[in-house]
């Protein structure tokens, strides 16, 4: 970051990194205690499928600011970013954390702080309908063809090369994020929004889609049923459910998502039994069985469905 270790600067980001990993909800996801992962080691496409989900945990006031040190790490990168075609890596490469302001800085560290928070939370995600998804694009498109000076084709090259990285080259499409993101910055609020809701659950889609073709793609055999693994899970998880309360017919769908060795990067309730103690008792049961076993092939599923109930 080019920032002198004896500077007023590096001595903020260190209390800032020293809160974080006294945070029990934030260590967590840093890589603090047995069997966690680190979320900045994992695979990029596991790491980004994290963060746009803990963007939509966030506020509408939160996600724009994260816009706006986006749109300053972008500036402040090279032409072709770097060659790399991630927002996250280019913030995390190019944010001038040592030219920032110290109020700025804070806000930082304390949306970074918060995106964890919320996910340790399970915070719901923020959700948009189909109407203020086409008011939002409508809106962003308005005031990005304004920008480029009524140049239809330019506006429709932004944004395809926006929505699909791999058909361009990489300074392309870091020229394109930045004339998008300024067109958020200015596009008003609560359009800005919806857009910035409404392409991080199209980026989660996209990202669940590209591991489920790399899945199918693998060959995986059939040897192993689904049954079999969900045995495993269950053997697995049962033993660390703590409940009280009586065994009403309540059933939790917890959807897990894993890297390859069983570390669990991130587990939410995704059907409730409509009993929210009962839920916290399943979903903390889940956390608490980290790592999760491997299938007869040796490997995790990346992704899996655990239904649990009080008993049985």
């Amino acid at each position: 970051m080019g920032i002198p270790p004896d500077s007023p600067r590096a001595a903020q980001i260190k209390r800032w990194g020293e809160r974080m990993k006294n945070d029990p909800d934030v260590s967590h996801f840093l890589g603090n205690g047995p069997n966690h992962a680190n979320v900045f080691s994992l695979s990029p496409q596991v790491r980004a499928e994290f963060f746009a989900e803990a963007a939509l945990r966030l506020s509408p006031e939160e996600r724009s600011k994260l816009l706006e040190f986006t749109s300053e790490a972008f500036d402040n990168a090279p032409s072709d970013c770097g060659g790399v075609k991630n927002p996250a890596l280019v913030v995390s490469r190019y944010l001038p954390l040592g030219t920032m302001s110290d109020a700025d800085v804070d806000s930082y560290f304390g949306i970074t702080i918060s995106m964890f928070k919320q996910s340790a939370l399970q915070t719901p995600f923020a959700r948009v309908t189909e109407e203020q998804r086409a008011q939002a694009m409508q809106g962003v498109m308005k005031t990005l063809i304004a920008m480029l000076r009524n140049d239809a084709e330019g506006t429709r090259d932004v944004a395809a090369a926006v929505a699909d990285p791999a058909g361009v080259s990489a300074e392309a499409w870091c020229k394109s994020v930045r004339l998008y993101n300024r067109a958020l910055l200015a596009t008003p609020q609560p359009l800005r929004d919806w857009s910035l809701v409404a392409a991080d659950t199209d980026g989660i889609a996209r990202l669940a889609s590209l591991s489920q073709s790399e899945t199918l793609g693998a060959g995986v055999p059939e040897a192993t049923p689904a049954q079999d693994y969900a045995s495993r899970v269950s053997r697995r998880v049962r033993p660390n459910i703590v409940w009280a309360g009586p065994a009403l017919e309540l059933e939790t769908a917890i959807t897990v998502r894993c890297e390859p060795g069983g570390t669990i990067v991130s587990a939410t309730i995704t059907r409730s039994s409509g009993n929210a103690a009962w839920d916290t008792a399943a979903l903390r049961a889940v956390l608490r069985s980290d790592p999760m076993p491997s299938d007869a092939n040796g490997r995790t599923p990346r992704e899996f469905v655990i239904d649990l109930r009080p008993a049985g």
